[in-house]
């Protein structure tokens, strides 16, 4: 399919009239945005939808489970083709005010992930989402090990850690991925740990006077601020030098060039107070660098300025052995038994000294307490539970390339684990 009836029909599925923010052909790939209208599609060469967004609020009334599927498939069809006998494995899962349907391939009757289509539809019955992979080759593979020997490996070699998800002490479990075709346990992919190599210092705040915001970052005090956006909890101000309008549609390229270069972005929160910056201020060439010890005293010179006394003295600064010489400078509110509550980074550029990112509080005062004087039952309580729970279960995994048959580990619901809430005992899965 030519260019112009690839966009042509880019248009007619979009169903809208105003002019495309975007337009972006990426070999024969093309990308189509009406960000006024918060949608986006995508088309590949032949002219397949490969991706839709519908970003837009929901309007109208709930429709039952079973008018959601047929409208689901009605999507399918219309930008597909009646592609079900291809995609027999369908799975339905519910998450907020928001259903998705996958539609995959089906291998020694166990579906193939990255496969097929998947499409997501808010509870009024509008497409929000869809996404178009198509067919993959998958091997033939014979089973040789035996489930019970990968479920006893697996609780062996799980590693659980106590964090923070969602306001809220969760015990997360991590586990290996065995290959499922060998006559001996082999590891596709062993679970991440956490560094150990950890220790926390009290803060020696510099107790410097205060500073305003713009001396701390570069350019910002001969900026203007350009936009407003509302994001979230926060409204981020976007700063940068005025300059002529460019004409829609952008390319991807020219679009990210307009919207950030040499742009500063502060997000704050209801109350006027920073919650995160980011600078794309482009740093001038020089042979000078800064050490860390000086840009460790911009850090917290800057975190005294943005965040407030009763804020600061529950903060540790939380030290690794350092792998880059610019790496962040991060402190963290530490239980000290169950682990970390929350934390701030600050980035510093070792060419100015001065702030390129910081990365706020992601919960409010109150829930930090609250998590720092939670009564909880020690990690062994989960990996006691963890016996009851798992199961090991045979998976299509595709690493990038090709798919591997592999044993995973699933809760009594059959889908993977998360964690624990430590509180409640709850299991979480994905």
């Amino acid at each position: 399919m030519d260019r112009k009836r690839r966009y042509e029909r880019a248009i007619e599925w979009a169903g809208v009239t105003t002019e495309p923010t975007i337009v972006d052909w990426d070999g024969e790939e093309l990308s189509v945005v009406w960000e006024e209208e918060s949608l986006a599609l995508s088309l590949s060469g032949d002219g397949t939808l490969l991706q839709y967004e519908d970003d837009r609020p929901s309007e109208g009334e709930e429709v039952s489970d079973d008018e959601l599927r047929l409208r689901a498939e009605r999507w399918i069809v219309r930008h597909a083709g009646p592609i079900f006998d291809q995609f027999p494995a369908v799975r339905m899962t519910s998450h907020g005010h928001r259903v998705t349907y996958s539609y995959e391939m089906e291998r020694s009757s166990l579906a193939v992930p990255h496969t097929g289509c998947r499409v997501t539809l808010d509870r009024s019955g509008r497409v929000v989402h869809y996404v178009y992979r198509g067919v993959r080759d998958v091997p033939e593979r014979i089973v040789r090990l035996e489930e019970d020997v990968a479920r006893r490996a697996l609780l062996r070699d799980v590693v659980v850690e106590r964090t923070v998800r969602d306001g809220r002490w969760v015990d997360h479990v991590r586990f290996p991925t065995y290959r499922a075709d060998c006559e001996t346990l082999t590891v596709v992919e062993q679970p991440y740990r956490e560094e150990e190599d950890v220790r926390y210092v009290a803060v020696d705040w510099p107790k410097t006077p205060p500073r305003p915001l713009e001396t701390f970052i570069d350019s910002l005090q001969q900026m203007t601020c350009l936009r407003t956006v509302p994001h979230e909890q926060t409204t981020v101000s976007v700063y940068g030098f005025p300059r002529p309008p460019q004409h829609a549609p952008h390319t991807w390229e020219t679009y990210f060039r307009d919207r950030s270069e040499q742009t500063v972005k502060v997000a704050r929160d209801a109350s006027g107070r920073v919650q995160g910056l980011f600078s794309f201020v482009e740093l001038p060439p020089t042979d000078k660098r800064w050490s860390r010890s000086a840009r460790r005293q911009t850090a917290l010179a800057f975190l005294e300025t943005v965040l407030p006394p009763s804020s600061r003295e529950s903060l540790c600064e939380r030290v690794v052995p350092s792998r880059f010489e610019d790496e962040a400078f991060r402190l963290e509110v530490v239980d000290e038994t169950n682990g970390v509550i929350d934390s701030v980074t600050v980035q510093v550029s070792d060419v100015t000294n001065r702030v390129v990112s910081y990365q706020g509080f992601q919960w409010e005062e109150a829930t930090r307490h609250r998590l720092r004087t939670a009564r909880l039952p020690s990690i062994e309580s989960t990996q006691h539970a963890l016996q009851e729970q798992l199961k090991a279960t045979l998976a299509w995994e595709w690493d990038g390339e090709s798919y591997e048959l592999v044993y995973r580990a699933v809760g009594q619901t059959g889908r993977p684990l998360i964690g624990r809430d430590v509180e409640t005992g709850e299991w979480l899965d994905s």
